[in-house]
């Protein structure tokens, strides 16, 4: 009975840790895989309002300009913007140097309006980032029709 006992005990703990360090590496944006960080990126901004601050540490925002930049600030807040209600993860590719990967995602926003979204991602000192300038480039080629 007692082994039964230490047993569960050591399996709880077991668990415990291995929750803590996931949430750690959540917390601080650190993840081996892209489809981590973008799982972690996309379940924050699907809430709403989200922290702009939170998720922009899964981005790699050096190559975006300002101005996309305050749009998403900006969406962060919006409480009527709309969101989807749940992604599928279709297709991941990682190039043979595991620097760049790009993941194809199939968002559900209801009414069966399901639109496909592929994030690009680099890797930068180790952890994966998103890549949002081919976001940022059709963002600006709808407002501009």
């Amino acid at each position: 009975m007692r082994k039964n006992k230490l047993l569960m005990l050591a399996v709880s703990l077991t668990l415990l840790l291995i929750s803590v360090f996931v949430w750690n590496m959540r917390e601080k944006g650190n993840f081996t895989m892209p489809q981590q960080a973008l799982e972690a990126y996309l379940s924050e901004v699907q809430q709403r309002p989200y922290s702009f601050e939170k998720a922009i540490n899964y981005v790699d925002d050096t190559n975006l300009d300002d101005a996309f930049l305050q749009t998403l600030k900006e969406e962060s807040i919006d409480t009527n913007a709309p969101t989807y209600i749940d992604f599928d993860f279709l297709e991941e590719s990682v190039n043979s140097s595991n620097e760049k990967a790009s993941i194809e995602v199939e968002f559900n926003y209801g009414d069966d309006y399901k639109p496909v979204t592929t994030f690009d991602f680099k890797k930068i000192n180790g952890d994966w980032k998103l890549d949002l300038q081919n976001i940022q480039e059709e963002y600006y080629s709808i407002i501009n029709d």
